[in-house]
Protein backbone atom coordinates (compact mmCIF):
# COMPACT_ATOMS: atom_id res chain seq x y z
CA UNK A 1 0.00 0.00 0.00
CA UNK A 2 3.06 2.50 0.50
CA UNK A 3 4.20 1.15 -2.82
CA UNK A 4 1.31 2.37 -4.15
CA UNK A 5 0.79 6.01 -2.16
CA UNK A 6 4.75 7.09 -3.56
CA UNK A 7 3.77 6.24 -7.28
CA UNK A 8 0.40 8.39 -6.33
CA UNK A 9 2.31 10.92 -5.00
CA UNK A 10 5.05 11.23 -7.83
CA UNK A 11 2.44 10.97 -10.35
CA UNK A 12 0.96 14.29 -8.71
CA UNK A 13 4.16 15.89 -8.79
CA UNK A 14 4.94 15.01 -12.43
CA UNK A 15 1.43 16.46 -12.87
CA UNK A 16 1.81 19.40 -11.06
CA UNK A 17 5.46 20.20 -13.21
CA UNK A 18 3.39 19.45 -16.54
CA UNK A 19 1.49 22.52 -15.11
CA UNK A 20 4.52 24.50 -13.88
CA UNK A 21 6.61 24.19 -17.38
CA UNK A 22 3.43 25.15 -19.69
CA UNK A 23 2.35 28.08 -17.58
CA UNK A 24 6.00 28.92 -17.66
CA UNK A 25 6.42 28.74 -21.47
CA UNK A 26 3.07 30.98 -22.27
CA UNK A 27 4.48 33.59 -19.79
CA UNK A 28 7.91 33.35 -21.42
CA UNK A 29 5.85 33.65 -25.25
CA UNK A 30 3.81 36.71 -23.96
CA UNK A 31 6.79 38.39 -22.65
CA UNK A 32 8.82 38.16 -25.86
CA UNK A 33 5.82 40.30 -27.62
CA UNK A 34 5.47 43.09 -25.03
CA UNK A 35 6.85 46.07 -25.53
CA UNK A 36 7.71 48.94 -23.29
CA UNK A 37 4.99 50.23 -21.09
CA UNK A 38 1.92 47.48 -22.50
CA UNK A 39 -0.30 45.21 -20.91
CA UNK A 40 -0.90 41.90 -21.76
CA UNK A 41 -3.24 39.32 -20.59
CA UNK A 42 -1.95 35.50 -20.22
CA UNK A 43 -4.82 33.19 -21.16
CA UNK A 44 -4.53 29.97 -19.20
CA UNK A 45 -7.45 28.84 -17.84
CA UNK A 46 -8.73 27.37 -21.72
CA UNK A 47 -5.74 25.47 -21.76
CA UNK A 48 -6.29 23.39 -18.79
CA UNK A 49 -9.58 22.10 -18.55
CA UNK A 50 -10.58 18.45 -16.30
CA UNK A 51 -13.38 16.70 -17.95
CA UNK A 52 -13.23 13.56 -15.59
CA UNK A 53 -14.48 15.12 -12.44
CA UNK A 54 -16.56 12.63 -10.72
CA UNK A 55 -19.69 14.17 -9.27
CA UNK A 56 -21.48 12.86 -6.61
CA UNK A 57 -23.76 10.53 -8.25
CA UNK A 58 -21.48 8.67 -10.08
CA UNK A 59 -19.07 8.36 -6.41
CA UNK A 60 -22.50 6.64 -5.57
CA UNK A 61 -22.50 4.62 -8.61
CA UNK A 62 -18.93 3.37 -7.61
CA UNK A 63 -19.86 2.73 -4.10
CA UNK A 64 -22.31 -0.61 -5.87
CA UNK A 65 -19.14 -1.57 -7.46
CA UNK A 66 -16.76 -1.59 -4.55
CA UNK A 67 -20.10 -3.41 -2.51
CA UNK A 68 -20.24 -5.93 -5.30
CA UNK A 69 -16.59 -7.07 -4.99
CA UNK A 70 -16.32 -6.76 -1.42
CA UNK A 71 -19.93 -9.09 -0.89
CA UNK A 72 -18.54 -11.58 -4.16
CA UNK A 73 -15.02 -12.13 -1.84
CA UNK A 74 -17.57 -12.87 0.70
CA UNK A 75 -19.53 -15.68 -1.11
CA UNK A 76 -16.58 -17.16 -2.56
CA UNK A 77 -15.20 -17.30 0.62
CA UNK A 78 -18.02 -18.66 2.23
CA UNK A 79 -17.93 -21.32 -0.10
CA UNK A 80 -14.79 -22.74 0.47
CA UNK A 81 -13.35 -21.12 -2.81
CA UNK A 82 -9.42 -20.13 -3.26
CA UNK A 83 -9.29 -16.35 -3.37
CA UNK A 84 -6.01 -14.62 -4.73
CA UNK A 85 -4.65 -12.21 -2.25
CA UNK A 86 -6.27 -8.95 -3.71
CA UNK A 87 -9.87 -10.39 -3.72
CA UNK A 88 -9.19 -11.08 0.24
CA UNK A 89 -12.90 -9.77 2.35
CA UNK A 90 -10.14 -7.85 4.85
CA UNK A 91 -8.42 -5.94 1.80
CA UNK A 92 -11.35 -5.36 -0.19
CA UNK A 93 -13.48 -3.88 3.28
CA UNK A 94 -10.81 -1.57 3.69
CA UNK A 95 -11.18 -0.18 0.26
CA UNK A 96 -14.48 -0.14 0.69
CA UNK A 97 -14.86 1.60 3.93
CA UNK A 98 -12.75 4.19 2.27
CA UNK A 99 -14.82 5.29 -0.23
CA UNK A 100 -18.42 4.80 1.83
CA UNK A 101 -16.52 7.29 4.03
CA UNK A 102 -16.04 9.94 1.44
CA UNK A 103 -19.57 9.72 0.08
CA UNK A 104 -20.36 10.73 3.79
CA UNK A 105 -18.24 13.24 4.10
CA UNK A 106 -19.62 14.40 0.96
CA UNK A 107 -23.43 14.46 2.63
CA UNK A 108 -24.79 11.69 0.25
CA UNK A 109 -28.37 10.84 1.29
CA UNK A 110 -28.01 7.78 3.36
CA UNK A 111 -30.88 5.60 1.89
CA UNK A 112 -29.16 6.25 -1.52
CA UNK A 113 -25.95 4.86 -0.27
CA UNK A 114 -28.17 1.69 1.79
CA UNK A 115 -29.46 1.20 -2.01
CA UNK A 116 -25.55 0.68 -3.96
CA UNK A 117 -24.89 -1.48 -1.07
CA UNK A 118 -28.13 -4.34 -1.31
CA UNK A 119 -27.16 -3.83 -5.17
CA UNK A 120 -23.91 -4.80 -4.17
CA UNK A 121 -24.99 -8.23 -2.46
CA UNK A 122 -27.45 -9.49 -4.87
CA UNK A 123 -25.58 -8.77 -7.87
CA UNK A 124 -22.63 -10.75 -6.05
CA UNK A 125 -24.88 -13.53 -5.50
CA UNK A 126 -26.05 -13.59 -8.97
CA UNK A 127 -22.35 -13.30 -10.59
CA UNK A 128 -21.51 -16.52 -8.52
CA UNK A 129 -24.42 -18.44 -9.50
CA UNK A 130 -23.31 -17.64 -13.28
CA UNK A 131 -19.75 -18.66 -12.76
CA UNK A 132 -19.52 -22.00 -15.58
CA UNK A 133 -17.69 -24.55 -13.38
CA UNK A 134 -18.93 -27.78 -15.40
CA UNK A 135 -17.56 -30.75 -14.08
CA UNK A 136 -14.16 -28.80 -12.42
CA UNK A 137 -12.98 -29.63 -8.89
CA UNK A 138 -14.56 -26.87 -6.84
CA UNK A 139 -11.35 -26.79 -4.35
CA UNK A 140 -8.80 -26.96 -7.08
CA UNK A 141 -9.84 -23.50 -8.31
CA UNK A 142 -8.46 -19.70 -7.37
CA UNK A 143 -11.01 -16.75 -7.84
CA UNK A 144 -9.76 -13.18 -8.53
CA UNK A 145 -11.58 -10.42 -8.86
CA UNK A 146 -10.36 -7.16 -10.33
CA UNK A 147 -12.16 -3.46 -9.95
CA UNK A 148 -11.61 -1.84 -13.73
CA UNK A 149 -14.54 0.57 -13.42
CA UNK A 150 -11.99 3.58 -12.48
CA UNK A 151 -8.85 2.43 -14.69
CA UNK A 152 -10.99 1.10 -17.48
CA UNK A 153 -12.85 3.88 -18.42
CA UNK A 154 -12.38 4.14 -22.07
CA UNK A 155 -11.29 0.90 -23.01
CA UNK A 156 -14.26 -1.60 -21.63
CA UNK A 157 -17.52 -1.13 -20.08
CA UNK A 158 -16.85 -3.47 -17.68
CA UNK A 159 -16.91 -2.25 -13.84
CA UNK A 160 -15.69 -5.68 -12.24
CA UNK A 161 -13.82 -8.64 -13.73
CA UNK A 162 -13.87 -11.97 -12.16
CA UNK A 163 -11.25 -14.66 -13.19
CA UNK A 164 -11.84 -18.34 -12.55
CA UNK A 165 -8.56 -20.11 -13.31
CA UNK A 166 -7.25 -23.91 -11.91
CA UNK A 167 -3.76 -25.46 -12.58
CA UNK A 168 -2.31 -22.53 -10.68
CA UNK A 169 -3.70 -19.90 -12.21
CA UNK A 170 -2.83 -20.77 -15.53
CA UNK A 171 -5.92 -22.48 -17.11
CA UNK A 172 -8.88 -20.16 -17.41
CA UNK A 173 -12.51 -21.43 -16.40
CA UNK A 174 -14.83 -19.00 -16.71
CA UNK A 175 -14.47 -14.89 -17.29
CA UNK A 176 -16.94 -12.35 -15.94
CA UNK A 177 -16.51 -9.00 -17.31
CA UNK A 178 -19.19 -7.44 -15.45
CA UNK A 179 -20.65 -4.04 -16.78
CA UNK A 180 -22.84 -3.14 -13.17
CA UNK A 181 -26.01 -0.73 -12.43
CA UNK A 182 -28.22 -0.17 -9.45
CA UNK A 183 -31.39 2.00 -10.44
CA UNK A 184 -34.72 2.57 -8.55
CA UNK A 185 -36.59 1.70 -11.94
CA UNK A 186 -36.33 0.07 -15.21
CA UNK A 187 -35.84 2.57 -16.78
CA UNK A 188 -32.03 2.88 -16.69
CA UNK A 189 -29.08 5.14 -17.72
CA UNK A 190 -26.27 2.96 -19.66
CA UNK A 191 -24.05 5.76 -20.68
CA UNK A 192 -23.45 9.47 -19.47
CA UNK A 193 -21.02 11.93 -21.00
CA UNK A 194 -19.85 15.53 -21.95
CA UNK A 195 -20.98 16.90 -24.82
CA UNK A 196 -17.90 16.53 -26.59
CA UNK A 197 -17.21 13.15 -24.82
CA UNK A 198 -20.02 12.07 -26.57
CA UNK A 199 -18.93 12.80 -29.79
CA UNK A 200 -15.44 11.92 -29.13
CA UNK A 201 -17.32 8.63 -28.51
CA UNK A 202 -18.65 8.05 -31.78
CA UNK A 203 -16.18 9.27 -33.48
CA UNK A 204 -12.77 7.63 -32.31
CA UNK A 205 -12.05 4.08 -31.01
CA UNK A 206 -9.29 5.11 -28.79
CA UNK A 207 -10.43 8.13 -26.97
CA UNK A 208 -7.47 7.77 -24.58
CA UNK A 209 -4.69 8.76 -27.91
CA UNK A 210 -6.76 12.33 -28.30
CA UNK A 211 -5.53 15.55 -26.99
CA UNK A 212 -6.41 16.94 -23.75
CA UNK A 213 -7.30 20.11 -23.95
CA UNK A 214 -10.21 21.06 -25.67
CA UNK A 215 -9.05 23.64 -27.91
CA UNK A 216 -6.23 20.65 -29.38
CA UNK A 217 -9.00 18.39 -29.31
CA UNK A 218 -11.50 20.75 -31.61
CA UNK A 219 -8.62 21.36 -33.75
CA UNK A 220 -7.67 17.65 -34.70
CA UNK A 221 -11.27 16.68 -35.40
CA UNK A 222 -12.03 20.03 -37.16
CA UNK A 223 -8.87 18.99 -39.55
CA UNK A 224 -10.84 15.60 -40.42
CA UNK A 225 -14.66 15.73 -40.30
CA UNK A 226 -14.99 19.58 -40.42
CA UNK A 227 -18.15 21.00 -38.51
CA UNK A 228 -15.78 23.95 -36.74
CA UNK A 229 -18.77 25.92 -36.14
CA UNK A 230 -21.20 23.18 -34.53
CA UNK A 231 -18.24 21.66 -32.42
CA UNK A 232 -17.47 25.05 -30.93
CA UNK A 233 -20.99 26.09 -30.19
CA UNK A 234 -21.14 22.81 -28.39
CA UNK A 235 -18.26 23.26 -26.53
CA UNK A 236 -19.93 26.79 -25.38
CA UNK A 237 -23.02 25.15 -24.65
CA UNK A 238 -21.49 22.63 -22.52
CA UNK A 239 -19.52 25.21 -20.63
CA UNK A 240 -22.59 27.50 -20.08
CA UNK A 241 -23.00 27.00 -16.77
CA UNK A 242 -19.82 28.49 -15.57
CA UNK A 243 -19.77 30.80 -17.92
CA UNK A 244 -22.77 32.37 -16.73
CA UNK A 245 -21.55 31.82 -13.19
CA UNK A 246 -18.96 34.04 -13.75
CA UNK A 247 -20.60 36.97 -15.54
CA UNK A 248 -22.80 37.28 -11.58
CA UNK A 249 -25.11 34.48 -12.20
CA UNK A 250 -26.29 32.27 -9.22
CA UNK A 251 -25.98 28.33 -10.11
CA UNK A 252 -29.94 28.04 -10.66
CA UNK A 253 -29.65 30.94 -12.95
CA UNK A 254 -27.07 29.29 -14.94
CA UNK A 255 -28.29 25.80 -15.11
CA UNK A 256 -32.15 27.69 -15.82
CA UNK A 257 -30.27 28.98 -18.75
CA UNK A 258 -28.43 26.04 -19.66
CA UNK A 259 -31.64 23.67 -20.42
CA UNK A 260 -33.18 26.58 -22.53
CA UNK A 261 -30.13 25.34 -25.16
CA UNK A 262 -30.66 21.72 -24.61
CA UNK A 263 -32.91 21.73 -27.94
CA UNK A 264 -29.85 23.57 -29.71
CA UNK A 265 -27.21 20.75 -28.38
CA UNK A 266 -29.74 18.65 -29.44
CA UNK A 267 -29.75 19.67 -33.46
CA UNK A 268 -26.27 20.36 -33.23
CA UNK A 269 -25.13 16.36 -32.14
CA UNK A 270 -28.08 15.16 -34.86
CA UNK A 271 -26.38 17.86 -36.87
CA UNK A 272 -22.65 16.24 -36.93
CA UNK A 273 -24.05 12.97 -36.65
CA UNK A 274 -25.97 12.88 -39.81
CA UNK A 275 -23.37 14.37 -41.65
CA UNK A 276 -21.08 11.76 -41.21
CA UNK A 277 -23.44 8.71 -40.23
CA UNK A 278 -23.51 7.21 -43.71
CA UNK A 279 -20.04 6.91 -44.46
CA UNK A 280 -19.25 5.50 -41.26
CA UNK A 281 -22.17 3.59 -40.70
CA UNK A 282 -20.69 0.53 -39.39
CA UNK A 283 -18.25 1.94 -36.88
CA UNK A 284 -20.61 4.37 -35.76
CA UNK A 285 -23.30 1.79 -34.93
CA UNK A 286 -20.55 -0.57 -33.39
CA UNK A 287 -19.25 2.63 -31.36
CA UNK A 288 -22.89 2.68 -30.14
CA UNK A 289 -23.17 -0.88 -29.00
CA UNK A 290 -20.09 -0.38 -26.73
CA UNK A 291 -21.58 3.26 -25.44
CA UNK A 292 -24.11 1.32 -24.17
CA UNK A 293 -23.36 -1.86 -22.84
CA UNK A 294 -24.70 -3.99 -25.65
CA UNK A 295 -21.45 -5.13 -27.79
CA UNK A 296 -21.66 -8.64 -26.41
CA UNK A 297 -18.29 -8.18 -25.22
CA UNK A 298 -18.99 -7.78 -21.70
CA UNK A 299 -21.50 -9.53 -19.30
CA UNK A 300 -24.29 -6.90 -18.16
CA UNK A 301 -25.60 -6.76 -14.91
CA UNK A 302 -28.39 -4.44 -13.16
CA UNK A 303 -29.80 -4.21 -10.16
CA UNK A 304 -33.42 -2.63 -9.87
CA UNK A 305 -35.49 -1.15 -7.68
CA UNK A 306 -35.31 0.22 -3.86
CA UNK A 307 -32.93 -1.40 -0.78
CA UNK A 308 -34.02 -4.71 -0.32
CA UNK A 309 -36.27 -5.31 -2.69
CA UNK A 310 -33.80 -5.05 -6.08
CA UNK A 311 -34.76 -7.66 -9.24
CA UNK A 312 -31.34 -8.24 -10.65
CA UNK A 313 -30.85 -8.31 -14.21
CA UNK A 314 -28.14 -10.63 -15.69
CA UNK A 315 -27.01 -11.07 -19.36
CA UNK A 316 -25.83 -14.49 -18.64
CA UNK A 317 -29.75 -15.31 -17.74
CA UNK A 318 -32.00 -13.16 -19.64
CA UNK A 319 -32.63 -15.18 -23.02
CA UNK A 320 -34.67 -12.09 -24.64
CA UNK A 321 -31.88 -9.92 -23.75
CA UNK A 322 -29.48 -12.05 -25.29
CA UNK A 323 -31.75 -12.20 -28.39
CA UNK A 324 -32.01 -8.66 -28.43
CA UNK A 325 -28.03 -8.31 -28.60
CA UNK A 326 -27.37 -10.82 -31.31
CA UNK A 327 -29.84 -9.10 -33.53
CA UNK A 328 -28.54 -5.74 -32.92
CA UNK A 329 -24.66 -7.61 -33.69
CA UNK A 330 -26.44 -8.42 -37.39
CA UNK A 331 -26.51 -4.51 -38.00
CA UNK A 332 -29.07 -2.08 -38.08
CA UNK A 333 -29.83 2.00 -39.00
CA UNK A 334 -29.26 4.08 -36.01
CA UNK A 335 -31.11 7.65 -35.99
CA UNK A 336 -30.37 10.90 -33.19
CA UNK A 337 -33.21 13.42 -33.48
CA UNK A 338 -35.52 15.73 -31.29
CA UNK A 339 -37.88 14.03 -29.69
CA UNK A 340 -40.67 16.42 -30.91
CA UNK A 341 -40.58 19.76 -28.98
CA UNK A 342 -39.30 18.36 -26.05
CA UNK A 343 -35.08 19.16 -24.80
CA UNK A 344 -34.37 15.35 -24.95
CA UNK A 345 -33.63 13.01 -28.24
CA UNK A 346 -34.68 9.37 -29.74
CA UNK A 347 -31.94 7.25 -30.62
CA UNK A 348 -33.56 4.55 -32.92
CA UNK A 349 -32.06 1.27 -33.55
CA UNK A 350 -33.72 -0.35 -36.70
CA UNK A 351 -33.77 -3.14 -38.77
CA UNK A 352 -33.30 -3.66 -42.50
CA UNK A 353 -37.14 -3.42 -42.91
CA UNK A 354 -37.65 -0.20 -40.82
CA UNK A 355 -38.55 -2.13 -37.48
CA UNK A 356 -37.41 -0.52 -34.38
CA UNK A 357 -35.26 -2.96 -32.47
CA UNK A 358 -34.45 -0.64 -29.47
CA UNK A 359 -35.21 2.96 -28.41
CA UNK A 360 -33.64 4.86 -26.30
CA UNK A 361 -33.98 8.00 -24.82
CA UNK A 362 -30.89 10.72 -24.29
CA UNK A 363 -31.33 13.39 -21.98
CA UNK A 364 -29.40 16.24 -20.91
CA UNK A 365 -28.58 17.56 -17.63
CA UNK A 366 -24.94 18.42 -16.13
CA UNK A 367 -22.30 16.89 -14.27
CA UNK A 368 -22.64 19.18 -11.45
CA UNK A 369 -19.47 20.30 -8.78
CA UNK A 370 -17.83 23.97 -9.13
CA UNK A 371 -17.65 23.62 -12.67
CA UNK A 372 -20.84 21.76 -13.92
CA UNK A 373 -20.44 21.18 -17.57
CA UNK A 374 -23.28 20.13 -19.80
CA UNK A 375 -23.73 16.46 -19.78
CA UNK A 376 -26.19 13.87 -21.93
CA UNK A 377 -27.88 10.26 -20.19
CA UNK A 378 -28.98 7.50 -22.37
CA UNK A 379 -31.80 5.84 -20.88
CA UNK A 380 -33.31 2.43 -21.92
CA UNK A 381 -35.98 0.48 -20.33
CA UNK A 382 -35.69 -3.05 -19.33
CA UNK A 383 -38.73 -3.85 -17.75
CA UNK A 384 -39.17 -6.71 -20.81
CA UNK A 385 -35.48 -8.37 -19.56
CA UNK A 386 -36.47 -8.56 -16.14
Amino acid sequence: MRIYSIKKELNEINFLNKIVNFIKSKISKFFKKLNFGKKVKIPLGSYIVNEGKIDLKSRLGYLSEYSTALELSKVIQNSQGRLTLRSQPEILQKIYDSKKSELIKLKANNSEIQRQETAGQVIAQQIFNDVIIESEDFGLLTFDIELTGDSGKGVTKADLVLNVTKDSEKVIVDRITASLKAYKKSTINLSNSTFLSLIKTLFYDDISSLPKRIPDFIEHFVDKFGSSDELKKLYDFQSIIGTEMKSGKTKDQARSLAKETHGEVIEIISKIFNTHYSKNKEVFNKRMLHMIGFDNKDDFYAAIGPAGNQKVLSSRRSKELQNLIENLTKGFELSISRNGKTKNASILFKDSEGVVILQATMTFADTGGKNAMGKTNTFIDMKRFL
